[in-house]
């Protein structure tokens, strides 16, 4: 996969991939409130090999950055999927407000 990272509206989505190709998320949170999106572990075959948070503008109190996951892909037998959850680090993930989720078909 290449070109624009992915977001909210690929969310659900089936994404063809190769092995070693690198598949990027970039997904918009407001870190003040102290939710923030937080992987499930990862499956066989995927790798987290970046993360970065971008805050918001600097001039406006709690705008909105963003997270952005890179992960690189290997060669798992069947589709895996990769999901994260906005939520609290304190609370369970059953207490995520979203859930943003691929399946990477490789």
């Amino acid at each position: 996969m290449s070109g624009d990272p992915l977001g909210p509206a690929d969310n659900g989505r089936v994404v063809r991939v190769v092995p070693g190709e690198r598949v990027e998320a970039a997904l918009p949170q407001q870190g003040g409130t102290g939710y923030r999106w937080i992987l499930d572990p990862l499956p066989p075959g995927v790798v987290l090999v970046g993360e970065r948070t971008d805050p918001g503008g600097r001039d406006a109190a709690g705008a909105t950055g963003r997270r952005t996951f890179t992960f690189a892909v290997g060669s798992p037998d069947v589709p895996v999927r990769v999901t994260a959850r906005l939520r609290r680090d304190w609370e369970p993930p059953s207490s995520a407000v979203d859930v943003f989720s691929v399946e990477l078909e490789i």
